[in-house]
């Protein structure tokens, strides 16, 4: 069945107004297209940390919807905080999980079957700010403080599990700190990578740049195989709207020029073409599995224009995938 929708932020079920600002937030090590989270109160952002004064941040409809998928896989979360907070109150909830200080003391508070579960994480410390990692399983979350384990608790995530960094409407007062690193990993990690990503090792000097560290570039050209399809429906099904944006997935074969991250040799990446315009199917209706085609692509992030454009995509969730504009096929309709 094809599945329509608009990307349009998330209404925050708590009190407050949504607030423009692009925040530090990543996946798999991509920084997320302000699309994907709604930001509600009093949020700021400097270039190293997201300062939330009784603000939230929460992500978008489509993006949660995908994370409540990824939480029944292998996934870590990383997230690194300065508390500025005067009393009491919850820095994180993710379903069922509070991540909350009282007195001075930091818990991570899980209701499950019934049951109140505290896992103390140890005291407040001014000087330092809190790394944590929370390693789930789709059983159990077992969670790190600067590298290394302080417990576990049972976690099975069912249905929504909504996650919001910053204090909500049930918390006692308003969360004020910094969000100094925040990260979904899709993979399980093991206690050693948690130990050397809270306690990074000297980088040792190379004379070879890996792509990963190569400078990116506005835009990248690839051949690209395309490996699924979203079929183009009737331009007449889709009104009142006229133009529409059709998600394929491609695996890149090869980079000709420029430099995306994530879209390098090998991997997968899902595209929107121009599907519709003007109320005309364009050339992108007659893709089919296998075809090898030249693509250039672009961020999101650099059209925020199209970021909230109606999309088609019947292709399944993948929450770390990412997702890039082919800016070739905005043409003439047929």
């Amino acid at each position: 069945m094809t599945k329509l929708f608009l990307l349009i932020a998330a209404v925050a079920a708590q009190t407050g107004t949504p607030t423009s600002v692009k925040v530090p937030l990543k996946i798999d090590g991509t920084t997320l297209a302000k699309s994907d989270y709604v930001a509600t109160g009093n949020v700021s952002a400097r270039a190293d940390a997201i300062v939330l004064d009784g603000g939230h941040i929460e992500l978008s409809a489509a993006r949660q919807k995908s994370f409540d998928s990824q939480l029944t896989k292998p996934t870590s979360l990383i997230l690194t905080l300065a508390d500025l907070s005067t009393s009491n109150t919850g820095a994180m909830t993710l379903g069922q999980l509070h991540l909350m200080r009282t007195d001075n003391i930091w818990f991570l508070v899980n209701q499950s079957d019934g049951q109140w579960r505290q896992t103390e994480i140890g005291q407040v410390t001014d000087a330092a700010p809190l790394k944590l990692a929370f390693v789930f399983d789709g059983k159990k979350a077992d969670l790190y403080r600067d590298g290394k384990p302080v417990g576990s608790t049972p976690y099975e995530p069912k249905g929504a599990q909504k996650l919001v960094l910053g204090s909500t409407a049930d918390d006692k007062g308003p969360w004020k700190g910094e969000i100094r690193e925040f990260e979904i990993l899709t993979k399980g990690l093991k206690p050693e990578e948690v130990a050397l990503r809270a306690n990074p090792k000297p980088v040792q000097p190379s004379s070879e740049t890996p792509t990963s560290a190569q400078a990116e570039t506005k835009s990248t050209t690839v051949e690209a195989e395309l490996v699924g399809v979203t079929a183009v429906p009737a331009p007449d099904t889709i009104k009142p709207y006229v133009d529409a944006l059709i998600v394929d997935e491609y695996k890149v074969v090869s980079v000709t020029s420029g430099h995306i991250r994530n879209a390098d040799a090998g991997k997968s990446i899902r595209v929107a073409h121009w599907g519709i315009v003007a109320g005309k199917k364009t050339a992108v209706a007659d893709y089919a599995k296998g075809d090898k085609r030249t693509l250039i692509l672009e961020k999101f992030a650099d059209h925020p224009a199209v970021e909230h454009q109606y999309t088609i995509n019947d292709l399944p969730d993948d929450f770390a995938m990412p997702y890039l504009l082919d800016v070739t096929t905005k043409r003439a309709g047929k």
